[in-house]
C-alpha cells in the first residue's frame, strides 16, 4: 500500500481569474485572497415506488456550486477591482478555485463561469478592511467543470 500524501494546507489553494477569452484562457492568481469556501450540493428529488417497501427514495437531481471568498481591501489591486466591478454590474467572470497552482501537475478544481449574488465590505474597528464575495454559476453555454492538471 502506498504511503499517504501529506496534507494540503488551506493556504495552498488559490483562486484565479481568467483574464483572456474561454479558449485560451489566461490565469491570473488573487494573491490578495484571505479566505475561500466552497459547496456542492444537490437538489433532492423523490423517487419513490412500491419497490421501496414503504420507504421514501431519494436521487440528486440538479447540482448547485456556490463559493464565498474574503479578500483585503486594496483599493490599488486591479484584481479586485475586476471582482467588484462584476459584482456591480452584474457581470459573469471566468474564475478556478484550484487546491493548487492551476499549472500544476495533479492540482484540482472548478472552472466555471459566475456571478456575485452578495457583495460585502468589513470595516471593523478593531481590524483590517476586507471584502466578501458570494458567487454562483449563471446561465453560459460553458458548464462548470472540475479540473485535474495533467491528467
Amino acid at each position: 500500500m502506498a504511503a499517504p500524501t501529506a496534507p494540503v494546507m488551506g493556504a495552498d489553494g488559490v483562486l484565479v481569474l481568467n483574464s483572456g477569452s474561454l479558449e485560451t484562457p489566461t490565469w491570473n492568481e488573487m494573491l490578495n485572497l484571505r479566505d475561500l469556501e466552497w459547496s456542492l450540493s444537490y437538489s433532492d428529488v423523490e423517487v419513490s415506488s412500491r419497490i421501496g417497501g414503504g420507504y421514501k427514495m431519494h436521487e440528486p437531481a440538479l447540482g448547485d456550486i456556490a463559493f464565498s471568498t474574503e479578500h483585503l481591501h486594496d483599493p490599488a489591486d486591479t484584481q479586485l477591482a475586476t471582482l467588484r466591478d462584476a459584482a456591480l454590474g452584474p457581470i459573469a467572470v471566468d474564475l478556478a478555485i484550484m487546491d493548487g497552482e492551476i499549472d500544476e501537475t495533479g492540482s484540482q478544481g472548478f472552472r466555471m463561469r459566475v456571478k456575485a449574488f452578495d457583495f460585502k465590505r468589513a470595516e471593523m474597528l478593531d481590524g483590517i478592511m476586507s471584502q466578501a464575495f458570494d458567487w454562483k454559476l449563471c446561465y453560459s453555454a460553458t458548464p462548470p467543470e472540475y479540473l485535474i492538471i495533467g491528467a
